[in-house]
Protein backbone atom coordinates (compact mmCIF):
# COMPACT_ATOMS: atom_id res chain seq x y z
CA UNK A 1 0.00 0.00 0.00
CA UNK A 2 1.05 3.45 -0.41
CA UNK A 3 2.53 6.13 1.96
CA UNK A 4 -0.53 7.89 1.62
CA UNK A 5 -3.07 5.02 2.10
CA UNK A 6 -1.16 4.27 5.51
CA UNK A 7 -1.29 8.01 6.70
CA UNK A 8 -4.48 8.40 5.84
CA UNK A 9 -5.67 4.75 7.55
CA UNK A 10 -3.87 5.39 10.84
CA UNK A 11 -6.37 7.46 12.61
CA UNK A 12 -9.05 5.44 11.19
CA UNK A 13 -7.43 2.48 13.10
CA UNK A 14 -7.14 4.24 16.40
CA UNK A 15 -10.98 4.97 16.87
CA UNK A 16 -13.46 2.53 17.76
CA UNK A 17 -15.75 0.54 14.76
CA UNK A 18 -18.68 2.63 15.29
CA UNK A 19 -16.80 6.00 14.62
CA UNK A 20 -14.96 4.70 12.06
CA UNK A 21 -18.52 3.65 10.77
CA UNK A 22 -19.61 7.26 10.84
CA UNK A 23 -16.47 8.85 8.92
CA UNK A 24 -16.89 6.20 6.55
CA UNK A 25 -20.70 6.76 6.13
CA UNK A 26 -22.86 9.29 7.93
CA UNK A 27 -26.14 8.50 9.00
CA UNK A 28 -29.37 9.52 7.40
CA UNK A 29 -30.36 11.99 10.11
CA UNK A 30 -27.01 13.71 9.86
CA UNK A 31 -27.57 13.97 6.00
CA UNK A 32 -31.42 15.18 6.63
CA UNK A 33 -30.09 17.61 9.65
CA UNK A 34 -26.97 18.97 7.30
CA UNK A 35 -29.30 19.18 4.04
CA UNK A 36 -31.91 21.47 6.03
CA UNK A 37 -30.45 23.37 8.07
CA UNK A 38 -28.36 24.95 4.90
CA UNK A 39 -29.90 28.11 3.31
CA UNK A 40 -31.97 26.38 0.53
CA UNK A 41 -33.62 27.68 -2.41
CA UNK A 42 -37.33 26.73 -3.17
CA UNK A 43 -37.88 24.02 -5.40
CA UNK A 44 -40.08 24.64 -8.12
CA UNK A 45 -41.92 21.68 -9.71
CA UNK A 46 -43.34 22.21 -12.99
CA UNK A 47 -43.87 20.37 -16.23
CA UNK A 48 -41.66 22.91 -18.60
CA UNK A 49 -44.63 22.16 -21.18
CA UNK A 50 -47.23 23.26 -18.78
CA UNK A 51 -48.31 27.46 -19.58
CA UNK A 52 -48.93 27.81 -16.06
CA UNK A 53 -45.97 26.58 -15.10
CA UNK A 54 -43.83 29.03 -17.21
CA UNK A 55 -46.68 32.03 -15.94
CA UNK A 56 -45.46 31.02 -12.56
CA UNK A 57 -41.55 30.57 -12.88
CA UNK A 58 -41.42 34.11 -14.87
CA UNK A 59 -43.49 35.45 -12.08
CA UNK A 60 -40.89 34.56 -9.53
CA UNK A 61 -38.16 35.41 -11.15
CA UNK A 62 -39.44 38.83 -11.96
CA UNK A 63 -39.68 39.48 -8.63
CA UNK A 64 -36.48 38.02 -7.92
CA UNK A 65 -37.11 34.99 -6.15
CA UNK A 66 -34.53 32.02 -7.08
CA UNK A 67 -35.86 28.75 -7.26
CA UNK A 68 -34.41 25.26 -7.86
CA UNK A 69 -36.26 24.17 -11.00
CA UNK A 70 -37.07 20.32 -10.85
CA UNK A 71 -39.42 18.40 -14.34
CA UNK A 72 -42.27 16.32 -12.25
CA UNK A 73 -42.16 14.10 -15.33
CA UNK A 74 -38.31 13.45 -15.22
CA UNK A 75 -38.23 13.13 -11.70
CA UNK A 76 -41.86 12.20 -10.33
CA UNK A 77 -42.50 13.34 -6.34
CA UNK A 78 -41.51 9.88 -4.34
CA UNK A 79 -44.29 8.51 -1.66
CA UNK A 80 -42.16 9.93 1.21
CA UNK A 81 -41.77 13.25 -0.38
CA UNK A 82 -45.89 13.38 -1.29
CA UNK A 83 -46.91 12.61 2.57
CA UNK A 84 -44.29 14.93 3.91
CA UNK A 85 -46.04 18.14 1.69
CA UNK A 86 -49.28 17.18 2.34
CA UNK A 87 -48.73 17.38 6.01
CA UNK A 88 -47.03 20.17 6.00
CA UNK A 89 -49.31 21.93 3.54
CA UNK A 90 -52.02 21.26 6.08
CA UNK A 91 -54.30 20.58 2.43
CA UNK A 92 -56.35 17.64 1.73
CA UNK A 93 -54.48 15.00 -0.34
CA UNK A 94 -57.09 15.33 -2.96
CA UNK A 95 -55.87 18.83 -4.35
CA UNK A 96 -52.83 17.58 -5.01
CA UNK A 97 -54.20 15.67 -7.85
CA UNK A 98 -54.09 17.12 -11.30
CA UNK A 99 -57.66 16.94 -11.75
CA UNK A 100 -58.06 18.53 -15.29
CA UNK A 101 -55.06 15.92 -16.81
CA UNK A 102 -55.93 13.52 -19.30
CA UNK A 103 -54.03 10.73 -17.30
CA UNK A 104 -56.47 11.53 -14.18
CA UNK A 105 -59.54 11.56 -16.23
CA UNK A 106 -58.25 8.20 -18.36
CA UNK A 107 -57.56 6.16 -14.65
CA UNK A 108 -61.14 7.68 -13.70
CA UNK A 109 -59.65 8.55 -10.30
CA UNK A 110 -62.59 10.97 -9.53
CA UNK A 111 -64.41 8.31 -7.61
CA UNK A 112 -60.86 6.89 -5.80
CA UNK A 113 -60.34 10.09 -4.97
CA UNK A 114 -63.20 10.61 -3.10
CA UNK A 115 -63.47 6.99 -1.23
CA UNK A 116 -60.00 5.64 -1.06
CA UNK A 117 -57.83 6.03 1.80
CA UNK A 118 -55.23 8.32 2.19
CA UNK A 119 -52.09 5.77 2.08
CA UNK A 120 -53.51 4.44 -1.40
CA UNK A 121 -53.61 8.22 -3.15
CA UNK A 122 -50.12 9.53 -2.38
CA UNK A 123 -49.33 5.86 -3.92
CA UNK A 124 -51.15 6.81 -6.92
CA UNK A 125 -49.56 9.95 -6.81
CA UNK A 126 -46.09 8.85 -6.92
CA UNK A 127 -46.24 6.83 -10.01
CA UNK A 128 -46.96 9.49 -12.33
CA UNK A 129 -45.88 13.14 -12.36
CA UNK A 130 -48.33 14.26 -14.79
CA UNK A 131 -51.21 13.27 -11.77
CA UNK A 132 -49.82 15.62 -9.62
CA UNK A 133 -51.04 19.38 -9.84
CA UNK A 134 -48.56 22.06 -10.73
CA UNK A 135 -46.75 23.89 -10.17
CA UNK A 136 -45.97 23.08 -6.67
CA UNK A 137 -43.42 25.42 -4.38
CA UNK A 138 -41.79 23.94 -1.94
CA UNK A 139 -40.44 26.11 0.43
CA UNK A 140 -38.60 25.99 3.72
CA UNK A 141 -42.22 27.32 5.37
CA UNK A 142 -44.79 26.57 2.88
CA UNK A 143 -45.95 24.84 0.42
CA UNK A 144 -47.71 26.09 -2.73
CA UNK A 145 -49.92 23.99 -5.07
CA UNK A 146 -50.94 25.35 -8.23
CA UNK A 147 -50.31 28.67 -9.17
CA UNK A 148 -53.02 31.38 -7.98
CA UNK A 149 -50.99 34.47 -8.39
CA UNK A 150 -52.84 36.33 -5.17
CA UNK A 151 -52.36 33.39 -2.98
CA UNK A 152 -48.75 33.27 -4.07
CA UNK A 153 -48.31 36.71 -4.01
CA UNK A 154 -49.25 36.89 0.08
CA UNK A 155 -47.55 33.59 1.03
CA UNK A 156 -44.37 35.02 -0.12
CA UNK A 157 -44.95 38.78 0.53
CA UNK A 158 -43.08 38.32 3.80
CA UNK A 159 -39.89 36.54 1.91
CA UNK A 160 -38.65 39.65 0.70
Amino acid sequence: SSLHGRLHERPRRMLGASVRANLIQPSVFTIFVFRNTMKMKPLFICYPRCSTCQKALKWLQERGIEVEVRDIVQQNPSEAELEEWIDRSGLAVNRFFNTSGLRYKALNLKEKVRTAPREELIRVLSTDGMLVKRPLLIASDKILVGFREPEWAAALSEKR
